[in-house]
């Protein structure tokens, strides 16, 4: 994202979710009734008519298919997880990149979590605060907001003295993230979560490929989608070739317990009578948990594909 600006990639991921959450519920793959509230004027408008949203999500089908159901699937692919890990007794949640993530509204279970951190570059955050001030809930006296360039401060700094617990059972959600910064800025914040919290920790997060990254991916959505960020001053530059995901992860300190492209999961959670939607498979999904502390002596590198 260009410096002092908020991001307008989140707050186009927050248009999705707004326009998902108009749809009838039977029909819907995610509802955030709290989305709406962090777009412009002029992105609420088009959500409030039916015309106009029916106008914008055909031309972005077009331009870039399958993203939004991807975007979409996404989400509810992370709900799903998070759920299971408040059942499970997680002690603490930290949304990383956290955007206009409303899950500290809508999700009712984390009202008891007690222990929530979101972590998002300051001028995306600075928008995210000042919208959330003007809503009837105020802000969640429950969430911490962190401030962070993800590309030249460290994660450890920052958490450890907003009152992160280090060493307890914890719950990483990296939504949209890991392909925008930098392959530096990926391991030193898999080694955070590795020895800063307890075993059984887990992590959420979506890749891309090294095709996707570097343009030689053949599907129209990838080549338009990057064309596209960089208009908005963003671009893709780290991806993992998924059939080495679990070694990835193993090396650096975590069991992979799910690896599955958008529509992998599509085809798994949405079946019968649910939605049956374009969805990219260019986008990943990956939940894994923290199984031993990070062992010094490996060599952490971006894994190439085997031969």
């Amino acid at each position: 994202m260009k410096a002092h600006r908020s991001s307008q990639t989140a707050e186009n991921i927050a248009l999705v979710r707004a326009i998902e959450s108009t749809r009838p519920a039977g029909d819907r793959i995610c509802f955030d009734p709290w989305a709406r509230h962090f777009l412009s004027e002029a992105l609420a408008t088009i959500v409030d008519s039916p015309v106009l949203r029916a106008q914008l999500m055909a031309t972005w089908e077009v331009f870039t298919p399958g993203v939004c159901g991807a975007v979409l699937m996404r989400s509810d692919f992370i709900d799903r997880c998070l759920q299971a890990a408040i059942e499970a007794g997680i002690e603490q949640l930290v949304i990383l990149g956290a955007g206009f993530d409303t899950r500290a509204l809508r999700l009712k279970a984390l009202g008891n979590l007690g222990r929530i951190f979101e972590i998002d570059h300051p001028a995306t955050q600075s928008v995210k605060i000042d919208k959330l001030r003007r809503l009837s809930t105020g802000i969640p006296s429950h969430v911490t907001y962190i401030g962070i360039d993800f590309e030249t401060e460290h994660l450890s700094e920052k958490l450890l003295k907003n009152g992160y617990t280090p060493k307890t059972r914890s719950f990483f959600i990296w939504e949209g993230v890991t392909y925008y910064i930098p392959a530096a800025a990926v391991e030193a914040t898999l080694a955070f979560i590795v020895n800063q919290s307890g075993a059984g920790s887990g992590l959420v997060f979506d890749y891309f490929s090294p095709e996707v990254v570097n343009g030689t991916c053949r599907r129209t959505e990838a080549a338009r989608l990057r064309a596209g960020l960089k208009r908005f001053g963003e671009s893709i530059t780290f991806g993992i070739y998924p059939e080495t995901i679990s070694d990835f992860l193993n090396a650096r300190g975590f069991d992979l317990i799910t690896n599955q492209p958008a529509t992998r999961y599509q085809d798994t959670h949405f079946t019968g009578g649910s939605p049956q939607r374009m969805v990219s498979e260019i986008f990943h999904f990956v939940h894994a948990v923290v199984s031993l502390p990070a062992d010094p002596s490996i060599n952490h590198r971006q894994t190439r594909r085997p031969r």
